[in-house]
């Protein structure tokens, strides 16, 4: 029986699947690490769909922290250009990463 999620995403077939214990584990262990359900993980490797890797996960925690860091520099923006330039400069360097 298909949930009203998987009508609504155009997903209407299931299949089950065998593993052995050890190719679960490195399969969800793989799943966790690009944050997505061993479903989801599953379906992607097999129609050959971009998995978020490692790095991509690092620089969205790193985007994370620099956004956190902009809030209070955003209050005294007017106060202390210099720290301000430095966390810009910091954001210029993480995109200039994620576009290669």
């Amino acid at each position: 029986m298909e949930s009203n999620k998987d009508e609504k995403a155009g997903k209407s077939r299931t299949t089950s699947v065998r593993f052995t214990e050890s190719d679960w584990t490195k399969v969800a262990e793989e799943a966790d690490k690009a944050s997505l359900c061993v479903s989801e993980y599953i379906r992607r490797r097999a129609l050959k769909r971009k998995i978020p890797s490692e790095p991509d996960m690092a620089v969205l925690k790193e985007l994370h922290r620099i956004a956190m860091s902009l809030k209070p520099l955003a209050k005294t923006a007017t106060t202390d250009r210099v720290q301000l330039d430095a966390v810009l400069n910091e954001l210029r360097d993480v995109f200039e990463r994620l576009s290669k």
